[in-house]
């Protein structure tokens, strides 16, 4: 009987642990979100990755080029392209905040584990192009085949093995139209340090075309001469019919 109090004890710990670490990510100290309507767009532009902690950028001018070499394998070339996607791990909302900016006649969708963030990522996003939810990438309540783009720039190496990341990835197949694409990065691969990340994916697990998913571009972050690639990866993939 002790045995099995105990082993129910460990298996809670672990959930609690996985549901915890999108707030763990986070700063310890998010503001009120109230607070935000007092922000200049300077001030809002260099606090809100500092806020995800993407503070081995040094500005949020590099942050936005993260933000545009992360999709330029989907060749998204023409501002006036008008598509739906979802971005998995929105936090606060500083990567579709600038795809907004990029792309004006494209609207979105961001999911997130925190609720404290989707607050604040609610104040900064237009509520006209965007909409939010408390979500779990690895089970998505949302219809299939909705989305042009699927976007996660960092939070599927935080998932805790490469079973949730599997989970995930068919997921974000699911949620995309045929002809779609996915990008994904700050993925610690099985040869490069995992940094912060909890999980090394690796490159394998991308171009084996699981769930009718081609890959379009494989990129080494170092490629992008910025200060946070920390021997990281990105990828796209398209979806096949």
């Amino acid at each position: 009987m002790l045995c099995v109090v105990v082993l129910c004890s460990v298996v809670y710990c672990i959930v609690e642990y996985a549901l915890n670490s999108s707030q763990r990510w986070f700063a310890d100290e998010l503001p009120d979100p109230a607070e935000l309507v007092n922000w200049t767009k300077t001030e809002m532009d260099e606090k809100l990755f500092k806020l995800s902690k993407w503070n081995g950028f040094n500005s949020s001018q590099q942050y936005n080029l993260f933000v545009e070499h992360q999709i330029n394998g989907l060749h998204l070339n023409n501002s006036n392209e008008s598509f739906y996607f979802l971005e998995a791990g929105v936090g606060v909302g500083a990567f579709t905040r600038h795809i907004l900016e990029l792309f004006p006649h494209a609207t979105g969708h961001g999911i997130d584990l925190e609720e404290k963030v989707i607050a604040i990522a609610a104040q900064v996003l237009p509520k006209n192009r965007v909409t939010l939810s408390v979500g779990n990438m690895m089970y998505i309540n949302l219809r299939s085949g909705i989305f042009d783009y699927v976007f996660v720039p960092g939070a599927i190496c935080y998932l805790h093995s490469l079973i949730h990341v599997m989970f995930a990835i068919s997921e974000f197949a699911r949620v995309l139209k045929v002809g779609g694409g996915v990008c994904l990065s700050m993925i610690a691969s099985d040869t490069s340090p995992t940094g912060t990340c909890v999980t090394r994916i690796p490159k394998s697990t991308f171009t084996s075309n699981r769930y009718n998913l081609q890959v379009v571009s494989m990129e080494e972050m170092n490629d992008w001469h910025l200060s946070h690639d920390m021997g990281r990866y990105a990828t796209c993939l398209r979806k096949m019919a």
